[in-house]
């Protein structure tokens, strides 16, 4: 873990120096970016070198307790190589001014491998039998492993519980950011319609209202009207909820967990953001519409599950 502290001191170097060559917007959000990173891990580290008192929460140490099971003595080993190679990548994505769509699809391509591979260097069987899940496959037990110790961690390092970073984490932010990505497509779709009033331009910005209102609608019912409760019982209810859908579906707690959390969540941002910058750059813009159109289908979908569980 200390190598992997000391490779944080190149990313904030690096965001530096962009602050300092390039004297932009775009290289002070990434300079913020790091140092918010960087402090996360920082507290992270201090909390495991014991100098920041440690919560002792139940489902905190049973998430990341599920991967030491199958790692066993050499888990510090992989985590600590695994650490210090992102951070060497996010330091040379910042020095080389990597765009911003590529660091993305990098780091998610990064994480699947991680959790693809994982099967293939431990045996997962025995830690799936000892939780009660015997017939789930290694490879979908390993990414829905990884994820859960990603929130644990994260929250760990913030003082957090489980509970709490998974509810403020993927209820809220997830959320808030898909709303964000919907809200910018509306307004590119609104100045573009300014600038030239066409039939696909005037349909793609309704749609694009639709769309961002759909959102809205949504994370307002989940977070004032289904889930305005503490932290632990927003937990407790959505988990609940996740079990009806997985029920309804004919599926698994974990695979409607993927589905939502990892799948749907990038899907509705990707989609937002392509037909933002089709609509944007006046290229494409029925596919737009196309791309548009089946977003509000699937949200027509979502909206009749959880009208029916």
């Amino acid at each position: 873990m200390a190598a992997s502290l000391l490779f944080c001191l190149p990313i904030l170097l690096a965001a530096i120096w962009r602050v300092i060559k390039d004297k932009n917007r775009r290289s002070w959000i990434v300079l913020a970016l790091a140092v918010a990173y960087v402090t996360v891990f920082f507290m992270g580290c201090l909390r495991f070198f014991g100098v920041l008192p440690t919560i002792d929460d139940r489902l905190t140490n049973n998430a990341i307790g599920y991967i030491v099971n199958f790692m066993g003595g050499s888990v510090m080993t992989v985590v600590a190589a695994c650490f210090s190679v992102l951070h060497i990548f996010i330091a040379c994505a910042i020095a080389w001014r990597m765009r911003p769509w590529y660091f993305i699809i990098a780091m998610v391509c990064g994480y699947l491998l991680v959790g693809v591979m994982i099967p293939y260097f431990f045996d997962l069987r025995p830690t799936l039998a000892e939780l009660g899940h015997e017939g789930m496959s290694p490879i979908l037990g390993s990414l829905f492993g990884m994820c859960c110790a990603t929130m644990a961690g994260i929250g760990w390092a913030l003082g957090l519980t489980y509970k709490g970073i998974c509810v403020l984490g993927n209820n809220w932010l997830q959320s808030l950011m898909v709303v964000a990505s919907a809200a910018w497509m509306l307004w590119q779709a609104i100045k573009a319609v300014r600038q030239k009033g066409s039939a696909s331009n005037i349909l793609a910005t309704l749609l694009a209202f639709v769309i961002t209102g759909a959102y809205i609608i949504l994370m307002l019912w989940f977070l004032v009207v289904k889930y305005p409760l503490t932290l632990d019982a927003a937990f407790d209810a959505s988990v609940k909820d996740l079990y009806s859908i997985a029920a309804a579906l004919h599926t698994n707690y974990y695979m409607v967990n993927i589905m939502l959390y990892i799948v749907g969540f990038l899907a509705a941002i990707i989609a937002n953001i392509v037909a933002g910058r089709m609509v944007k750059a006046q290229r494409l813009v029925p596919l737009a519409v196309v791309i548009m159109v089946l977003h509000c289908l699937a949200l027509a979908a979502i909206a009749a599950m959880l009208y029916l569980i």
